[in-house]
């Protein structure tokens, strides 16, 4: 990936389309192409994106919705892993869409492995929240150093909701140690960690992630006193 420009396919309303195109930044060597969701599969095929930025916005609709499912479930069938999925939730009121994309069977909560990370317009009541400009640019550039880690054949990061998954939504800093740090600290097979925090900090997770991200054998086994 190294001195190559990152394809990114962004697929949403043309609105959105520009919105983007308006954020690339010089950080990361990006080469965008936009669709809308009806010619969106074809275009994966040809162009095997290596990202893929999807639109829950102000018009999402459930009907809308169904075939924004069945596209990620294409994808994923097709593509495998090889895919980074991202979903851009653009409108407050959409949020329960992208927590839907999460799961497979809503009955059992299935994880569906849909999903690689979010990024989100941040409140306007809450200023210190990164804005879209930077999550995308961290975003691209973590995705970056992911893929190159995956084609060094270190294990490839679980999708969101999957066994091992540490909670990171759209804040650079959690995306960051989730993408970056957690397979660098997984490389020392050798060493057992500690890991500290407060109670519901996610710290059986980030210990799974740590197992899995090492290629341990056996199964991942939490004790909690």
């Amino acid at each position: 990936m190294s001195g190559r420009s990152l394809l990114v396919h962004i697929c949403g309303t043309q609105e959105f389309q520009h919105r983007l195109r308006a954020l690339s930044t010089p950080t990361v060597s990006t080469q965008l192409f936009t669709t809308t969701l009806s010619d969106a599969w074809q275009t994966i095929l040809a162009e095997h994106p290596p990202i893929l930025v999807v639109e829950i916005g102000y018009s999402h609709t459930p009907s809308y919705h169904e075939r924004l499912r069945g596209l990620l479930e294409k994808v994923r069938e097709r593509f495998e892993r090889n895919v980074q999925i991202v979903v851009a939730l653009m409108s407050p009121e959409s949020l329960a869409y992208g927590g839907d994309l999460l799961f497979r069977d809503r009955s059992s909560l299935v994880p569906s492995g849909f999903v690689d990370s979010f990024m989100a317009i941040p409140p306007g009541s809450m200023p210190s929240v990164p804005g879209l400009a930077e999550q995308f640019d961290n975003l691209l550039s973590l995705t970056q150093f992911e893929l190159e880690r995956r084609a060094s054949g270190s294990i490839a990061l679980p999708a969101l909701g999957d066994t091992g998954w540490v909670y990171s939504l759209a804040d650079p800093l959690s995306r960051e140690i989730w993408m970056k740090w957690i397979p660098r600290y997984a490389e020392y097979r050798k060493e057992n960690p500690t890991i500290i925090g407060e109670t519901g900090t996610g710290k059986t997770r980030i210990a799974g992630a740590l197992h899995r991200l090492a290629g341990l054998e056996g199964k991942f086994i939490s004790i909690t006193p």
